[in-house]
Formats: C-alpha cells, sequence, structure tokens
C-alpha cells in the first residue's frame, strides 16, 4: 500500500483556520484503496506563554478497501515552538 497525504490549510484571522488532511492509501496491487473527505477547523492561542495549535476534523471514507471505520473524527493539540532554534 502507498499511503498520500495531501494537506490544505486557510487562515480565517485571529489564530482560526480551517483544514484537510486527508489519509489516502492505494493498494495498486489489489485496487483496493481508501479515500476520505474530511473538513476540520481549529485554532492557535496561548495558554500562559506557551503557543498552543488544536482542531478537530470530522471524515467520511468515500471508498474503503479493507476493515476501517466508515466515519469518525480526528483531533489533535499541537504545543508550538515558533523561537526553537533562536539563541535567546
Amino acid at each position: 500500500m502507498r499511503p498520500v497525504q495531501p494537506f490544505v490549510t486557510y487562515q480565517l484571522g485571529q489564530g482560526w483556520f480551517v483544514r484537510s488532511v486527508p489519509q489516502m492509501t492505494f493498494d495498486w496491487g489489489t485496487g483496493r484503496q481508501l479515500l476520505p473527505l474530511d473538513l476540520g477547523a481549529g485554532r492557535t492561542f496561548k495558554i500562559g506563554r506557551q503557543n498552543v495549535s488544536c482542531f478537530v476534523e470530522p471524515f467520511w471514507n468515500v471508498a474503503t478497501g479493507g476493515p476501517v471505520p466508515r466515519h469518525g473524527i480526528t483531533f489533535g493539540v499541537t504545543l508550538l515552538y515558533p523561537n526553537f532554534w533562536h539563541r535567546q
């Protein structure tokens, strides 16, 4: 199987964004595939001095090639360090 993961993010302003990060999988030998449709939303903000990014992204699998869920929700929290490689 060969995974393909295109991504699109659009910044709305004030830390809000919409995103689509489908995790597509194709097995060219057997013709099996996994084709999800998804659209999520998230926001970046600060907790104290820490930058944080959170998102929620529901998905629906249009075509499946095995025992995978037909629909679900992906969510995540990321701690951001924009100046990590800069000297203080």
